[in-house]
């Protein structure tokens, strides 16, 4: 054996163990979202909106409830102008109690609850600079849209020389997200909001708290801790007891937390106490975690779980993304906690989440990498590599890469990919070889598709990872061991250990409990290395049994409407089987026509898989009967039952109105037997991926134990 080829091959895995990708494969996830480097990178590619329509497309939709919001006290929120016209009567303390929700929210680290609150600010005064400019940095990781509500700020009329102080400094930030480093960026703006808390001679409390928060961020994301933390604790401990300092609540956790997790534990308490939304039980986990304290981690996550659920104000792909985040954390501290059995089986739920990949022009499926179905798939393989079964890895990823129904590419090389890992872990020499081909014909396949090539060096990485686990199975290190992705470093520990790389192995499950203190599986696994074992068993640890995420499917209200005879029917005369229910804006609404067509052609193949469809129209019963005939036969050329909704009470109700912009939208739910929703779409634009939604429709069912309309067949995780 060459040693200075194995030497180095060590220090090349224990840098890929010690990066955050590795981190976040062996369960560390970041309980703020902007503190991870790799979430400010992923936005960078967003397209600028042309126009408010476009900006909003994916919400917020439904006005904030102002009995909701908190105020603060000036010096805490956004210099507020409001416009003075004898045209408009606006009321400037509305104005300002929603701006001032909407830097509460910003505190709290809730994004979508902010623009929600600044949005409804710039209905009620188009003109308030103070509101766009709140919309911006409610958007900070996505520059493109944030320089969009930028630009309307600083046209806005109501206005002073402070506001455009603030957006010059953000202006700054936003325009510099592609020429300058992200740690930079965050100092720059940290400093120019201090000049401005400094300016006038008395502080600015807004600006200096703002100042501070990128400040915090930044050292987090560096991983250095600030040279005066104890100073800055000092001055949030008197600030968070003045009026309105409640808001302020997440930073002294936050200015501990990477560094010394006992410290950020002590402020947990006033977390929960003086704001106690879901984002604050997320982050209070995070300290008991660093200690190692799983049952009360487990808790916290919980109820950060159950109130992301409960959570209105968010759009439902923000509502999706934070709970399945939220719920992997959790499935890890059920792992490090001593149950894997009960975290495989949170795993295994997540998959059951509505899966929502991009297409290309051709309509081919095009999953983004960091897409939450496949968060869900990865999370549970892992929970299997972890638990050492990969006998249901082998044979999940196996029977799933072979489904000729799954045409994202991206998802079958993941699939090949796993499938090659757990066969050379069960030594099952002919099948790793046979995973291995079909993982590089779909990587060639990827790379000479265009749609396709951004990512064709990650999936090349997945071929060269395939052979150098397998090679490390069978005692052999090889220098491409930095490709395996995917597996939790103290699970390739003990192969390690086997060929010949002892001390690099110790150090990686040394490391590992340094992140996981006291996690049962990995004191398990150093036990493992100790007695000098080769293979990781399925662990089988006693310990605490924390209940599983489930996922609470929301009932939409009752419908009773009229079709084009005036018959009228509900949607409780489908009660016992699914239903496909879409909404559209009526014959006049030429992208409505042409989604019902795409619809059209699969009527009968919806019907076979027992899924009748159900559409709902803005025209009036005459209407329909023009467009579609008289009488109570249907129209062959739209041959599903067509309901009238003039009012547009279903609309409403169903939540597919834009209250903002005061207009209906673009809906498609799938409703199961009981009339729970398992996928929904709600946007300005239609669902038109006709063909792709039936089988995902037939995806979900099956989960959720419904087979051609029959219930019973089948159960989510198994």
């Amino acid at each position: 054996m060459d040693f200075s080829v194995l030497a180095s091959c060590c220090l090349l895995l224990l840098a890929c163990v010690l990066s955050p990708a590795a981190l976040s494969a062996a369960g560390k996830s970041e309980p703020v979202q902007c503190l991870s480097a790799l979430a400010w990178q992923r936005e960078q590619d967003y397209v600028k909106p042309a126009n408010d329509e476009a900006a909003f497309r994916g919400g917020p939709f439904a006005l904030p409830k102002r009995e909701d919001a908190k105020p603060l006290p000036a010096g805490l929120s956004l210099p507020v102008t409001a416009s003075i016209s004898p045209s408009t009567a606006v009321d400037k303390a509305e104005v300002e109690l929603r701006i001032a929700a909407g830097v509460r929210a910003l505190h709290a680290f809730a994004d979508g609850e902010a623009e929600c609150w600044f949005r409804d600010a710039a209905r009620l005064d188009p003109q308030c600079a103070a509101a766009w400019l709140g919309l911006a940095m409610a958007n900070e990781k996505l520059p493109s849209r944030a320089l969009y509500f930028l630009e309307k700020a600083k046209v806005a009329q109501a206005q002073t020389p402070h506001e455009g102080a603030w957006m010059a400094a953000y202006d700054t930030f936003f325009q510099t997200s592609k020429s300058a480093d992200l740690l930079e960026r965050l100092e720059k703006l940290s400093g120019e909001l201090q000049k401005l808390a400094d300016a006038e001679g008395k502080e600015d409390r807004c600006a200096a708290s703002f100042a501070l928060r990128y400040r915090i961020i930044r050292a987090n994301i560096a991983r250095i801790p600030l040279s005066d933390a104890q100073e800055i604790e000092e001055r949030y401990d008197a600030w968070t007891r003045e009026e309105g300092g409640d808001a302020l609540v997440f930073y002294p956790v936050l200015l501990w937390l990477k560094f010394d997790a006992a410290k950020a534990a002590q402020h947990t308490r006033a977390l929960i106490e003086k704001h106690g939304g879901a984002a604050a039980w997320r982050l209070a986990a995070e300290p008991k975690l660093a200690l190692g304290n799983y049952k009360e981690a487990a808790a916290c996550l919980g109820a950060a779980l159950s109130k992301a659920m409960e959570a209105s104000s968010a759009s439902s792909s923000e509502k999706e993304t934070t709970i399945l985040e939220y719920a992997t954390a959790l499935a890890w501290c059920q792992f490090h906690g001593g149950h894997p059995s009960q975290a495989v089986s949170q795993a295994s739920e997540l998959v059951g989440l509505p899966r929502k990949p991009g297409f290309t022009g051709l309509e081919a499926v095009d999953d983004a990498a960091e897409s939450g179905y496949l968060g869900a798939l990865q999370l549970r393989a892992q929970m299997w590599m972890a638990s050492g079964n990969w006998v249901a890895l082998a044979d999940d990823a196996t029977a799933a890469a072979a489904d000729a129904g799954e045409k994202g590419l991206l998802v079958r090389a993941h699939q090949y990919y796993w499938a090659a890992l757990a066969s050379a872990a069960l030594s099952r020499g002919k099948e790793w070889q046979s995973a291995k081909a079909d993982l590089g014909k779909v990587a060639e396949e990827i790379a000479r598709t265009p749609y396709l090539t951004r990512h064709a060096e990650v999936v090349s990485g997945y071929v060269r990872g395939a052979e150098a686990f397998g090679n490390l199975v069978q005692g052999r290190i090889t220098p491409f061991m930095k490709d395996i992705a995917h597996v939790p470093g103290f699970v390739l520990a003990p192969w390690m250990s086997k060929a010949g790389a002892a001390t690099a192995a110790q150090a990686m499950v040394d490391n590992a409990l340094k992140e996981h203190p006291g996690s049962e599986p990995l004191l398990h696994v150093a036990s493992v290395l100790k007695a000098k074992g080769s293979v990781l068993d399925e662990v089988q640890v006693p310990g605490i049994i924390y209940g599983p995420y489930h996922r609470e499917l929301p009932a939409q209200p009752a419908v009773s409407l009229p079709d084009k005879s005036g018959a009228v029917h509900a949607l409780a005369e489908f009660k016992g089987r699914p239903v496909l229910v879409i909404f559209f804006l009526g014959q006049g609404c030429a992208h409505c026509v042409e989604q019902l067509q795409k619809f059209r052609p699969l009527v009968g193949a919806y019907e076979q898989a027992g899924i009748p469809i159900v559409a709902i129209g803005t025209d009036s019963v005459e209407k329909l009967a023009e467009s579609l005939g008289p009488g109570p036969e249907r129209n062959p050329d739209l041959p599903y039952l067509i309901l009238s909704d003039e009012p547009m009470a279903a609309f409403k109700a169903w939540k597919c109105y834009d209250e903002f912009l005061q207009k209906p939208l673009h809906g498609t739910f799938l409703l199961d037997a009981g009339g729970s929703v398992l996928w929904s779409d709600i946007s300005h634009d239609p669902y038109t991926q006709a063909s792709y939604l039936l089988g995902e429709c037939q995806r979900l069912l099956k989960l959720h134990g419904v087979v051609d309309g029959v219930v019973g067949v089948g159960a989510v995780g198994k």
